[in-house]
């Protein structure tokens, strides 16, 4: 009988944890959630007529920007979007994720991309792809950045081995 009140009340106390983490987990977050949805909302209802959304990302570099990917008069079309200005242009104006992953892949074949993502960095509008190289001393970890509208390189940041 003791065994099993023991096993109801760590059943118990370990539901309990679970629901605080989960509670926790929602306050933290919200901030970010209220500042996409908030950015969606902006781009959807106003003047810059996105139609539908599909996916979301942030980019942080000079500034923070909730990048918006969507359909604007049924072309894909891409948002940066901030505190205090809000960009529109149809994917069609740049070269793709897919193309900067190739740059990527085209420069350093053994890499694997982690991420490519739209952002602004410098005024301009650029797109980072995030990947990692294996060294023989470890793995080290890069981000390049190309311009949006033309694909041409600008700068790499290389971070220090893991």
């Amino acid at each position: 009988m003791k065994a099993k009140k023991a096993a109801l009340w760590t059943i118990v106390i370990v539901a309990a944890l679970l629901l605080v983490m989960l509670l926790v987990y929602r306050h933290i977050q919200q901030g970010h959630w209220l500042e996409e949805h908030h950015a969606v909302q902006t781009v959807t209802e106003n003047v810059y007529g996105l139609q539908t959304v599909s996916e979301i990302e942030q980019f942080t570099m000079d500034k923070h920007y909730t990048i918006i990917y969507g359909t604007k008069d049924d072309q894909p079309a891409i948002v940066w979007s901030s505190d205090d200005e809000i960009q529109v242009e149809y994917a069609s104006s740049g070269v793709s994720k897919d193309q900067v992953r190739g740059y990527v892949q085209s420069a350093h074949p053994e890499a694997e991309v982690l991420r490519v993502t739209a952002g602004k960095w410098e005024g301009q509008l650029v797109w980072e792809a995030f990947y990692k190289l294996k060294q023989p001393e470890g793995e080290r970890y890069y981000y390049d950045f190309y311009l949006f509208k033309n694909g041409q390189k600008l700068d790499t940041f290389t971070l220090s081995k893991r």
